[in-house]
């Protein structure tokens, strides 16, 4: 993921699993955490306020699979196969499926900017089939490579993932606690928004 605005932001603080962007003061205030939790899980956690429009994009190591809880704020979002931007705003999730393409998205001004993104690579949707266990056909479908444009579902955040989301937000830890204790929370959202799926297809 590379966030920009006029030149690319460097990280403010840099540890081995976590990366921290401080917003400069010419843009806004807040910051922004991506946090790898295990191969192929990325976390990520917004918090901001911005006074001139921010955009960061996924170009190179492309997540299949995006799943996004916006509790506030307002975004655009584009895929290198779509001709327009698409405009999420209000607290909502999202379920974003990147195919083989690339993606810009803007974060708007004027208004407290607060979400927590899940980026799911092929490496970990290898070690789930490796393992045997099932998944979603349209999560197979694109780790076999048989379903290549993007897509995108829009829906309400559940009870429980609001609940949790405000937990990842509130961590109160350092260090390993911290890196263990977001990756519980990550774990317990991909299990609740399946067994969702299971229930909405069932």
């Amino acid at each position: 993921m590379m966030i920009t605005y006029n030149n690319n932001i460097s990280p403010f603080t840099q540890q081995q699993e976590e990366v921290c962007w401080q917003i400069p003061k010419e843009l806004g205030r807040g910051k922004i955490n991506k946090i790898h939790i295990r191969p192929g899980l990325e976390l990520c956690l917004v918090s901001c306020t911005l006074t001139k429009e921010l955009m960061f994009r996924y170009k190179k190591h492309l997540p299949l699979l995006l799943f996004t809880y916006n509790l506030q704020g307002e975004y655009r979002v584009r895929f290198a196969d779509q001709q327009t931007d698409t405009n999420h705003q209000g607290e909502h999730f999202g379920e974003f499926y990147h195919g083989q393409c690339s993606s810009t998205w803007h974060l708007l001004p004027c208004q407290p900017n607060k979400f927590v993104s899940l980026a799911i690579y092929r490496e970990f949707l290898d070690h789930c089939t490796d393992n045997k266990l099932e998944l979603p056909e349209i999560v197979t479908e694109y780790l076999h490579g048989s379903n290549n444009a993007s897509v995108s579902f829009i829906s309400e955040i559940s009870p429980l993932s609001n609940e949790i989301i405000h937990e990842i937000l509130a961590c109160p830890f350092t260090g390993i606690q911290r890196k263990l204790f977001l990756e519980s929370k990550f774990l317990c959202l991909i299990a609740e928004h399946l067994a969702h799926k299971d229930q909405k297809y069932n």
